[in-house]
């Protein structure tokens, strides 16, 4: 059972017609523990908004989220944007469920084997922006602001990958166990 979490700005509880309507759209089923989520809360923001991932980015083990996109066309920002958006820029396996910092997106996989998991997707590595850096500033720039090498940065690719997706939690229910309150370091 997910444990009950305090959302401010939530929009109206969405209903299992929107959500079988947008399972239509993606060509998935949602997890349950999602579904349960969107039928009380449909999106917001959750007061205690820090996590620590499973597989560290880079530079970090732990990071935030912003807002919970709601289920919903009358919301300007909502996951049927969310996917329609992100369509060609994050794996096929997952859709964006919401915000992270500095244009990052957590998401969850709705395809085996990711399927029920809560990925974190770091924009600044996706397809085609790598390889937009090195054709733009050189390889030199490429190689100092990525940390991968000429050979890495040359066969990056334009399709999605989950070379900039780390795992944050097993299931929905287990991320939102995981937020904690953000403590500035």
């Amino acid at each position: 059972m997910i444990k009950d979490i305090k959302i401010v700005d939530s929009k109206i509880p969405t209903n299992l017609y929107e959500i079988k309507k947008f399972e239509q759209l993606i060509d998935a089923k949602l997890p349950e523990d999602y579904e349960q989520f969107l039928l009380k809360h449909n999106g917001g923001h959750p007061t205690y908004n820090s996590y620590e991932l499973i597989e560290s980015l880079p530079d970090t083990n732990s990071d935030g989220i912003n807002w919970f996109r709601p289920l919903g066309k009358e919301y300007r920002m909502n996951l049927e944007r969310d996917y329609n958006v992100f369509l060609n820029r994050i794996p096929y396996q997952m859709i964006s469920i919401a915000d992270a910092p500095c244009g990052n997106r957590i998401c969850l996989g709705i395809k085996e084997p990711y399927y029920g998991k809560v990925y974190f997707w770091d924009h600044n590595f996706e397809a085609g922006a790598i390889k937009d850096l090195y054709e733009n500033f050189g390889i030199e720039i490429a190689m100092k602001n990525t940390g991968l090498s000429a050979r890495e940065i040359i066969n990056y690719g334009d399709e999605p990958t989950f070379k900039n997706v780390y795992l944050i939690a097993n299931s929905f229910t287990d991320f939102i166990d995981k937020l904690k309150p953000y403590e500035d370091e």
